[in-house]
């Protein structure tokens, strides 16, 4: 009996294939935005956190909030994202306001104080956020420029949170100031709250220092809250799960994006559904090699991880 060596070869490839792909229902995920706060007011409990990571098999988790908590490091070791700064960011605009955002003095021992912490980077830095504690500062403001600065020199990362609006962001100044700081990973949270992937496809063709995460852009499981119901980039209401021009967004760059909670402001119970939707919704309808690098491989890379 003859063998045909091609058939061979392909039929071994893809059993290959199908033998390594992972089940996006029970494959590892990281999530890069899970809040972690040293602030008393926003104290998270570090042992049910752990449970609920376990439970969905979460296995790298962070990425925003003051995420000094020896409890996550001690059990995730370096799988755990530590951020600094949103606190003391937060707790400037509230004393001061906008123009405060900007005032170097009130952030005179952010540097010394990020140094002398155990922290991989920082963030969650709302620099353009509506609804409660609505901030607005320049994307190339005096602080931000300080820390973009420091960064650089570190090769260290960013997350951001900038609500996109067409009316008021100057999409070149934004993309000039990643571009100013090749060095520094730019990670924008929520992927910058906008149904419009042109903008972020944009943002990728242009830099190659800028990456985002799609938390509270899609519904959670069995929970009606108009805060956080929405379908910007994934949901029910799409018949592949994924909004047409994000899936093909990830599809053309499987490398910049990544997958988040943000189970601030109340969402803290409902971890379970909304991790049941990133895998339902999001990584079902992901063919490999995109699926995993979305679920886990980016986060990796981009955040220096052990796998």
């Amino acid at each position: 009996m003859k063998f045909n060596s091609k058939v061979v070869f392909v039929s071994y490839l893809l059993i290959s294939f199908f033998s390594i792909a992972e089940d996006p229902m029970t494959m590892p995920i990281a999530d890069v935005h899970l809040h972690v706060y040293d602030c008393k007011k926003a104290y998270i409990n570090p042992n049910d956190m752990l449970e609920k990571l376990e439970r969905n098999n979460v296995k790298w988790a962070g990425g925003v909030g003051d995420g000094g908590n020896k409890i996550l490091r001690e059990k995730l070791g370096d799988r755990y994202i530590s951020a600094f700064g949103q606190c003391d960011w937060t707790g400037v605009f509230v004393k001061g306001g906008n123009e405060a955002l900007e005032d170097l003095s009130n952030f005179s021992n952010f540097i010394s104080n990020f140094e002398d912490g155990d922290f991989n980077g920082v963030g969650e830095i709302h620099t353009k956020s509506y609804g409660r504690l609505a901030r607005s500062t320049p994307i190339d403001g005096p602080v931000l420029t300080k820390i973009y600065e420091y960064l650089n020199e570190k090769n260290g990362w960013i997350q951001m949170h900038r609500s996109y609006d067409p009316k008021s962001e100057n999409l070149k100044k934004m993309i000039s100031t990643f571009k100013k700081y090749p060095n520094v990973k730019f990670i924008l949270s929520h992927c910058l709250g906008t149904k419009k992937a042109g903008i972020l496809r944009k943002i990728f063709e242009n830099t190659d220092n800028t990456f985002c995460e799609i938390s509270a852009e899609g519904p959670i499981k069995g929970v009606e809250v108009r805060v956080r119901d929405r379908e910007n980039i994934y949901g029910y209401q799409f018949n592949s799960g994924i909004r047409k021009n994000w899936k093909q967004l990830m599809n053309d760059y499987p490398d910049r994006i990544m997958l988040g909670t943000d189970t601030c402001c109340n969402m803290e119970d409902h971890y379970d559904g909304i991790i049941e939707n990133l895998r339902k919704l999001v990584l079902s309808n992901l063919e490999e090699p995109t699926r995993s690098k979305i679920a886990y491989k980016n986060a990796l890379k981009i955040f220096n991880l052990p796998e």
